[in-house]
């Protein structure tokens, strides 16, 4: 499996942590789910109301920090910059050395 760092475009200064937005309660379950989706292929089932939609903005989000030079096909950069707000919360990310 390749690791992160191998990945055209990455950009190790901006992996060392991944942000979530302030405002959005924090779930113990959503950020579980964020962390290991950035982190390795996965896929989230929830009922309706659970936060899928967080966790896919969330996590594009970070990719688009991570990778900067990799285009994503995303409508637009500020439809995800409006729906993370610009104050957010700082977390470490355990995958990196």
């Amino acid at each position: 499996m390749q690791t992160l760092e191998a990945c055209a475009g990455y950009c190790r200064h901006n992996a060392r942590h991944w942000i979530y937005p302030e405002g959005v309660p924090e779930r113990g379950y959503q950020l579980h789910m964020i962390e290991a989706a950035l982190l390795a292929n996965t896929l989230v089932c929830l009922p309706t109301g659970l936060g899928k939609t967080l966790i896919a903005a969330v996590v594009m989000y970070n990719f688009s920090r991570w990778f900067p030079q990799v285009p994503y096909g995303l409508d637009s950069e500020d439809y995800l910059t409006l729906a993370l707000t610009l104050r957010s919360h700082v977390y470490l990310n355990i995958g990196s050395s």
